[in-house]
């Protein structure tokens, strides 16, 4: 190579390093392990994972370690396999119901809605079952090649689970959103089989006894049969009668011992039974979100497929769940800080996994979890005077303390009463003083660094956010999730002047689930709702108005003023990425370059120098070093994004909006130099269902309404498309980019 050539190479590497270095999204060189997992189910020598936005994942080593196998970026519900053929399963997804031929060769073979459930014939492995949402359960007999509508289940019923006796296999269970149904006619007929309790979200029969059969029902905890379905009594102990033990799913039972058996709950961890359900006892599994169990018939180890933080495994005899989730990426971060005396140490409270500390910006990340009893946070605080200090709030653990910058962790439950707690804020001057929001009893406060608790004036509801005025910090501002869990009744801002005595509702709108007092004038306040954009108050609070001009997404998780630069503001959306304003929230423009998660919880700046940019995403943590000198040009179109051989990227898709589809939406991009210009949008086995032909195309950016493709979610024939993923691919000359659409009707 000559000098001059060598020179050009040099300098090519040296632009692409600047292109990447500023206003661009950069991920963890060493990722956080960990995964939403819906389903884990065995076949012969191999362990299967199904993810929720990451595909399937496959393990051969007991879940020592995992890879990806297959169906990327699809939301998988339910995951089921052929007993007699180890390379065959199906997966139900948000896209209709997959088949597998080989670990990560997939085929679409059931595509036009959502798939909640599946199960194949335990004698037959020709006949499998699928349940799909305004259809009820289509069989096939023949593998999965063809579907038939089968029996007269109401349609409007969405199917959560199918279970197909092992004895009598024309004898087939399913869950629906308000019981049991019972088929002895594979599906060909149905009656209602259990009292119309609810959400069923498994059916289970007893591996050695047929006439028995578990049910888990959400809200009413587990139900058992001893007639084959006929009659159903509830089981689960009288002390454990409360709510957080009756949200079950999962049954799994000890294949030395069937009467050993195993139920997972949405925020318990796992319930146990030694004598056929009988009776019940907790195990703590740390995270204790469990969404699936299998037991390993060649070992007898027990599996739980974990929200959020990937697979646990208990082994045979043992009591501890270990954590099995090595090679999992899709942790969702789900509250970001960092350090104010060390700008370089960042932290990450997960959403599932626990806390994470990095010394490098966020290039590499350490576990700092010891002595937490969940690993479920839905919020993360550091002491404003005392940065060795952090505060945690926890699902069912209430609040966590650490002294030690996250190395231990300790309880501060004394007189808190709730477990469940969602936020957690420092006195802004009085750093003794410490508030956590519960998920149903308000606010508590504390006057001794969070060491014991008391009530505030605020005894109900949801509070998902807390912020309390520097200026005034008897002025303190608290957002909710409603009053009743998860209801519309009490949702938007509630605000108090007399440091939480008394409280008066300011703004009723969408769940308030952030709310960040402006560092450089404290008369300001803004907040992010999730469902209703982002609103900015003027008088600490007092009155509101909407500030969404340019958002596309409502769904905001995260609101963050910059405390350097008066009226820059970040959003981040569960959706469509993060938003940057610089007129104080009037409007908004997208900044996402390099950004591969687009759901985003939680957006920080590093407050010695806010150039420093940091997000928490489904996909981990990402950091930008944000470039104040053209401070617009920060969407994620990157016009002179240059290779390493210097070539010019000339197109790429900006995200659409809105996104979901629900049905239509508009597909924007951007195009540095003139050139014919097609869009083709594909399904997820790749065959495309409508093409835009857009001819001769001037370089610029389209990505209004008026310029942006127009998508209506109808295929080349004019027919309605399905709800599901789709792929959006932009050509112009030799150069293409293709974008992720989610379907949502």
């Amino acid at each position: 190579m000559s000098r001059r050539s060598f020179a050009l190479v040099v300098l090519l590497l040296s632009l692409a390093t600047h292109s990447n270095a500023v206003n661009r999204w950069r991920p963890s060189a060493v990722q956080i392990d960990g995964a939403v997992v819906r389903a884990v189910a065995i076949a012969h020598d191999r362990l299967y994972a199904a993810t929720w936005g990451d595909g399937v994942f496959v393990s051969e080593d007991h879940a020592l370690s995992w890879r990806a196998a297959g169906l990327p970026g699809q939301f998988v519900v339910a995951f089921a396999t052929a007993q007699s053929r180890a390379d065959v399963a199906f997966a139900a997804t948000l896209d209709g119901v997959y088949r597998m031929r080989g670990v990560g060769l997939w085929e679409r073979i059931r595509g036009g809605g959502v798939a909640r459930a599946c199960a194949v014939d335990p004698v037959d492995s020709g006949v499998v079952y699928v349940g799909m949402d305004g259809v009820g359960v289509q069989r096939s007999d023949d593998g999965g090649d063809t579907w038939n509508d089968v029996g007269d289940l109401p349609v409007n019923e969405p199917v959560f689970s199918i279970a197909v006796d092992w004895d009598d296999p024309r004898r087939v269970y399913v869950g629906t959103s308000t019981g049991v149904y019972l088929s002895d006619t594979r599906g060909d007929s149905w009656r209602a089989a259990s009292p119309a309790v609810g959400r069923t979200t498994t059916v289970s029969v007893h591996p050695t006894d047929p006439n028995i059969v578990f049910a888990t029902v959400w809200g009413h905890g587990i139900l058992r049969s001893v007639d084959r379905g006929e009659t159903w009594d509830q089981v689960l102990d009288a002390n454990l009668r409360r709510w957080l033990y009756q949200l079950v799913n999962g049954v799994a039972y000890d294949h030395e011992d069937p009467d050993r058996m195993y139920v997972g709950s949405f925020g318990a961890g796992a319930l146990s039974s030694r004598d056929g359900g009988d009776s019940w006892t907790v195990e703590s599994t740390t995270n204790g979100w469990v969404s699936s169990l299998a037991v390993d018939p060649r070992t007898n180890h027990v599996y739980a497929g974990i929200q959020g933080d990937g697979v646990y495994r208990k082994d045979d005899g043992g009591q501890r769940w270990q954590r099995m989730s090595v090679g999992f990426r899709n942790l969702h971060a789900k509250t970001v800080r960092v350090d104010p005396s060390r700008p370089n140490v960042v932290y990450a409270a997960t959403w599932g996994g626990g806390v994470y500390r990095s010394e490098d910006a966020a290039l590499t990340w350490t576990a700092a979890s010891l002595g937490l009893t969940t690993r479920v946070l839905p919020d993360f605080t550091i002491h404003p005077t005392n940065p060795d200090r952090l505060y945690a709030a926890t699902d069912g653990g209430g609040v966590y303390r650490s002294d030690d910058q996250g190395r231990r962790w300790a309880p501060m439950r004394e007189g808190l009463v709730a477990g469940i707690i969602v936020a957690v804020d420092v006195h802004p001057t009085d750093p003794a003083i410490v508030y956590a929001g519960s998920e149903g009893i308000g606010i508590r406060r504390s006057h001794d660094q969070g060491d014991t608790w008391g009530p505030t004036g605020l005894d109900t509801g949801a509070l998902w956010s807390i912020s309390i005025s520097p200026a005034d910090p008897n002025i303190i501002l608290a957002g909710s999730w409603g009053f009743v869990r998860f209801g519309a009744e009490g949702q938007g801002i509630l605000r108090s002047e007399d440091a939480g005595a008394t409280w008066d509702f300011v703004l009723h709108s969408q769940p308030a689930v952030s709310i960040e007092v402006d560092p450089t004038d404290h008369s300001v306040v803004y907040a992010g709702l999730f469902g209703d954009g982002v609103y900015r108050s003027d008088d600490t609070g007092l009155t509101w108005r909407p500030m969404s001009d340019g958002l596309r997404n409502t769904n905001v998780w995260e609101v963050a003023p910059d405390a350097q630069v008066p009226g820059h503001v970040y959003a981040a959306t569960w959706g469509n990425g993060v938003f940057v304003s610089v007129d104080g929230a009037e409007t908004w423009r997208p900044m996402n370059r390099g950004l591969d998660s687009l759901n985003v919880y939680s957006i920080t700046m590093d407050p010695n120098d806010t150039r420093n940019v940091y997000a928490g995403a489904t996909g981990g943590v990402f950091h930008l070093r944000r470039s104040l000198s053209d401070p617009l040009d920060v969407s994620s179109v990157d016009e002179l994004d240059k290779t390493v051989w210097g070539a010019i990227k000339g197109v790429r898709l900006l995200p659409n909006f809105p996104n979901p589809a629900n049905p239509e939406t508009w597909i924007p991009f951007t195009l540095t130099a003139a050139s014919t210009v097609t869009v083709d949008v594909t399904n997820t086995v790749g065959a495309t269902v409508r093409t835009f032909d857009l001819g001769w195309v001037v370089a610029g950016t389209y990505e209004s309404a008026a310029t942006a493709v127009h998508w209506d979610g109808h295929d080349h024939h004019g027919q309605i498309l399905a709800s599901g993923v789709y792929f959006a691919t932009i050509r112009a000359g030799s150069f293409t980019h293709t974008r992720r659409i989610v379907l949502a009707r």
